[in-house]
């Protein structure tokens, strides 16, 4: 039974890390679009 606990705290742990991840690549991509927007309204 204790296998069954350190594999779910294993899962548990790579999947806040994939979300940490995720978050931090949207955050960057959207942190992309508005630079753009912004350089394209200063060139305007």
């Amino acid at each position: 039974m204790q296998d069954a606990y350190e594999l779910a705290a294993k899962i548990f742990q790579f999947h806040r890390k994939a979300n940490i991840l995720h978050s931090v690549f949207t955050l960057k991509s959207r942190i992309q679009v508005i630079n753009m927007n912004l350089r394209l309204r200063c060139t305007i």
